[in-house]
């Protein structure tokens, strides 16, 4: 904060001995409103394991085994085509050799999304076209406009042939709240935010609550330079959206999610998850040629899987996260880590929008630095 970088953030290291949680800075330097505990930001991509627990409370109620055929509840994605490779026109297909499964989406392995190296392609050109590519802002339609466009391209992989990034994500949101019979966030409030007690976690932040939520800037053009606002407290996520793509939470809520996953499960004696759905959650699902196949940071395949929801740590890292530790950042600042082998959770939340690896060093960092100075 002391060069301008960001303009607040809260920081949280919990264990089954302690639990330390820090404010710093403003969340708004405008008005030198300064941050809380309870502030509120938006979570972007780190919503992801909230949306995968959700999938696996109706996974538990038997709504569905992770072998169906996700046509049953999302038609518009069955029968599909695939580019002969993936670079390939949209009209150089071919027929899908099965239809896409519950557990391809889970782990990200339908068939289409993005590279976590960039990739520009025919197909995401389209996808951009379309409004249907991975993108920090709102959507403009709704679910069923969605997968109606999404429903029009062909897959860039076979089903569960590799990996390819957040399209997976949007799938689920659509499938949870098509076999719950109910609207997505009427079913996060009832299944994992209650029993959680997340009481500040939702897709939106109600009137009552505006003035504890943080202003989300823009990264600095250069060192020293006066952050620029990318939304305000007012802005858009003031309301529902038209297609749930985000939720807004606190680092409060986020301990208990991640002291849940901790404790097989388990949260204040409430069972929230099966302990093998948290198993399924913090395993890495890819093996060595799905990785191949993946375009990813040099050396993230080294280290690294995808569980669901979140990357998993397939080795220990000296003086830093243990194997099978379950971890991953949000496009708007928000970082995490779950470590099993530790029994700890490292929380850190900035409201800054990522529009490249350097926004992300923060985050590492201050992980890095937990280990070091706490967890060592």
């Amino acid at each position: 904060m002391a060069t301008g970088a960001i303009a607040g953030a809260v920081a949280a290291v919990t264990t089954k001995q302690m639990m330390r949680i820090e404010a710093f800075g403003f969340q708004n330097q405008a008005l030198s409103t300064p941050m809380e505990l309870q502030t509120i930001f938006r979570m972007a991509s780190t919503a992801k394991m909230v949306f995968t627990v959700a999938a696996l409370v109706l996974l538990q109620d038997k709504k569905f085994r992770l072998e169906d055929e996700i046509s049953k509840w999302v038609p518009e994605l069955g029968n599909r085509r695939v580019l002969r490779t993936p670079g390939s026109e949209l009209d150089d297909t071919v027929p899908a050799r099965r239809e896409i499964t519950m557990f391809d989406v889970l782990t990200f392995q339908l068939g289409i999304g993005m590279y976590l190296a960039p990739q520009v392609t025919p197909l995401l050109r389209a996808m951009m076209a379309l409004g249907v590519a991975p993108a920090t802002e709102s959507v403009p339609f709704g679910p069923d406009e969605f997968m109606s466009r999404l429903g029009s391209l062909p897959l860039a992989h076979q089903p569960g042939e590799t990996f390819m990034y957040h399209t997976g994500d949007d799938v689920l949101r659509v499938l949870i709240s098509r076999i719950a019979g109910q609207s997505l966030g009427e079913f996060l409030r009832e299944r994992v935010f209650d029993p959680l007690r997340m009481i500040d976690s939702a897709l939106s932040v109600p009137n009552s609550k505006l003035a504890r939520f943080s202003t989300c800037y823009l990264p600095q053009k250069d060192a020293g330079n006066k952050l620029s606002v990318w939304d305000e407290a007012d802005g858009r996520f003031a309301k529902d959206p038209l297609y749930p793509n985000q939720i807004v939470s606190t680092v409060s809520d986020y301990i208990n999610l991640t002291n849940m996953l901790l404790c097989e499960g388990s949260f204040q004696g409430r069972r929230v998850l099966a302990p093998q759905s948290v198993v399924l959650m913090m395993t890495d699902h890819l093996n060595a040629e799905q990785k191949a196949r993946s375009p990813a940071p040099k050396a993230f395949w080294e280290v690294r899987g995808w569980g669901m929801g979140a990357t998993v740590y397939t080795q220990s890292i000296p003086r830093g996260p243990g194997a099978r530790s379950y971890s991953w950042f949000g496009g708007f600042g928000p970082h995490f880590i779950v470590d099993k082998k530790r029994g700890s959770s490292i929380i850190l939340m900035i409201p800054r929008v990522v529009q490249g690896d350097k926004e992300t060093e923060l985050g590492y960092e201050y992980e890095l630095n937990t280990y070091r100075d706490i967890l060592s």
